[in-house]
């Protein structure tokens, strides 16, 4: 996505000079062998556990979560990382209450290994409405630790918001000094920040050089990347969803045509407890979910698109674009949010957008005017700064594309100066090229819904918001 053009009067120069001193270092991190990086100043190889506690026996072997994924009004998906664990025991019960209402016991010898390391992904079904539930793991016998959620309401309409963003790598400790960013600082702050669910919106672990070719290196950069203390916490604050883009794909700008694709979807379907992944029509990331009158469509930007230069180009293909399709003609609902890693309006981007790939972007916006879908908002990231973008199609259906990125990764400073800096399309005062994160807020009565978004900065101070009332 982020390219540098030497001949620009818009380059950045302290930018490009980090970015030689990053390359550098970098390439120091892939050739050393572990032992000899063992002696660079700053490095680090202990996995980062959570903090010791005697309340829990077992709880050392609780490597990160669990963490709450998919949560409707009777079910619930959840995720959890074990360490040298051989049998999981989950319990639920009600908050407040020490009656065992369920129970799911998993053996390990079946379950996603990569070293010490078991991922456990389940799920608890029949459920009863609006209640807060917890869960109890045992491993090996032993308590490991709790942890709470709450079903949503059985309606039609109620008001909910959600946190989203994406773009947050984490460079190895040794390069942070040549890499600005709030880094951990910034997950903190989102734990706070009151939302029901997050929505991560792609790029949320990078795969360096030395990973996207080495299946065990890639599992080791999740594995990694979950048992941030700051990141874990945050992580089970609230339900997760989660599409990729192409840094947690593989390497930058990689398509339908990247070697190690099966593995990248194989990882990254167990790493997130998502509705679904796929069909059995049609492998891929994506999925969809509803929530009061809002339905959510993630996509998958990756797994199927092909080469610019292909004979007929495609970012979705033609079987994802086909369900996408038959979802939004059978949706009742007022709000269609579709969760796509590269941006869907923009066509002034030369890097990756949906505009590269004109005919299928195009079909696609005709359908939506064709069949009238209304109050369709793209939710989209990769760009390292965040904008809103408003389109309308035809006489007046009116289309948004809510860009949220970086949460932690270098900032795109280069589309200032640019033309692109002057976009028509978007919405004045909404472009940010500064670390950030967003929140989207659906309310009010039936017949007049509004969303509202809005944009903060690693703090948590309110940069920027907009208000796009229900479109009839």
């Amino acid at each position: 996505m982020w390219k540098i053009d030497l001949g620009k009067k818009t380059h950045n120069a302290m930018l490009f000079s980090a970015l030689i001193r990053w390359i550098a270092l970098s390439l120091i991190w892939i050739v050393l062998p572990i032992t000899s990086r063992a002696s660079l100043p700053g490095l680090s190889f202990a996995i980062q556990q959570q903090p010791d506690t005697v309340e829990w026996p077992a709880q050392k072997k609780l490597a990160a979560g669990p963490v709450i994924g998919h949560t409707t009004d009777n079910s619930v998906r959840y995720w959890m990382l074990v360490s040298r664990t051989d049998s999981i025991q989950i319990q639920l019960r009600v908050s407040g209450t020490t009656a065992i209402i369920q129970e799911t016991i998993l053996k390990t010898d079946t379950l996603l290994k990569h070293g010490r390391y078991h991922i456990a992904l389940s799920s608890f079904t029949q459920l009863e409405p609006q209640t807060a539930y917890e869960l109890v793991v045992n491993l090996d016998g032993q308590t490991a630790g709790l942890q709470p959620f709450k079903t949503f309401p059985q309606k039609d309409l109620f008001d909910f918001s959600f946190l989203t963003g994406s773009c947050a790598m984490r460079p190895p400790q040794a390069l942070r000094m040549f890499y600005p960013g709030p880094q951990e600082a910034i997950y903190p702050v989102m734990e706070k920040m009151p939302g029901d669910f997050m929505l991560w919106l792609g790029d949320n672990v990078y795969y360096l050089l030395k990973h996207m070719n080495v299946p065990e290196q890639m599992y080791e950069r999740r594995i990694r990347k979950a048992q941030v203390p700051e990141v874990n916490a945050f992580m089970r604050s609230r339900p997760m969803y989660s599409i990729w883009d192409d840094h947690d794909y593989g390497p930058d700008n990689a398509k339908g045509n990247f070697a190690l694709k099966d593995t990248s979807w194989y990882i990254h379907t167990h790493f997130w407890a998502n509705p679904f992944n796929g069909t059995p029509a049609c492998k891929g990331t994506f999925s969809d979910f509803s929530l009061a009158d809002a339905d959510f469509f993630l996509t998958d930007n990756r797994f199927h698109s092909t080469t610019y230069k292909a004979t007929s180009p495609a970012m979705l293909g033609k079987d994802q674009m086909n369900g996408l399709k038959e979802n939004l003609l059978k949706s009742t609902a007022t709000f269609h949010f579709i969760v796509i890693g590269s941006q869907a309006l923009n066509t002034l981007d030369r890097g990756e957008s949906w505009y590269r790939y004109r005919t299928e972007r195009q079909d696609f916006l005709d359908f939506l005017l064709e069949n009238q879908i209304k109050n369709v908002v793209f939710l989209t990231g990769d760009r390292h700064h965040t904008e809103l973008q408003k389109v309308i199609l035809g006489d007046d259906l009116v289309v948004h594309d809510f860009t949220c990125s970086p949460m932690t990764s270098v900032t795109n400073k280069g589309i200032l100066g640019t033309p692109e800096e002057n976009n028509p399309q978007r919405v004045p005062g909404t472009l940010l090229v500064d670390h950030n994160f967003g929140r989207v807020s659906l309310s009010g009565e039936a017949g007049s819904r509004q969303c509202l978004l809005e944009v903060f900065d690693p703090k948590g101070q309110l940069v920027w918001d907009y208000l796009i009332p229900e479109q009839h």
